[in-house]
């Protein structure tokens, strides 16, 4: 009987901690891969924004 109640309460508990560790895993992996480059990407589309208003404030004076 103890080992069921123990069963009971482990298989939760362990599927908590393996589902974490992996969704941990999948977030160090995309932040090392494809997220670098979207956000230097969008770095370069401010920049560029940026550099587009200043122009058009520039012409428009």
């Amino acid at each position: 009987m103890s080992y069921l109640l123990i069963l009971v309460i482990a298989i939760p508990v362990l599927f908590v901690i393996g589902t974490t560790y992996n969704a941990l895993k999948e977030q160090k992996r995309l932040e090392e891969g494809p997220l670098k480059e979207i956000l230097s990407k969008r770095e370069q589309e401010k920049r560029e924004a940026l550099r587009n208003s200043s122009r058009i404030k520039d012409n428009n004076k």
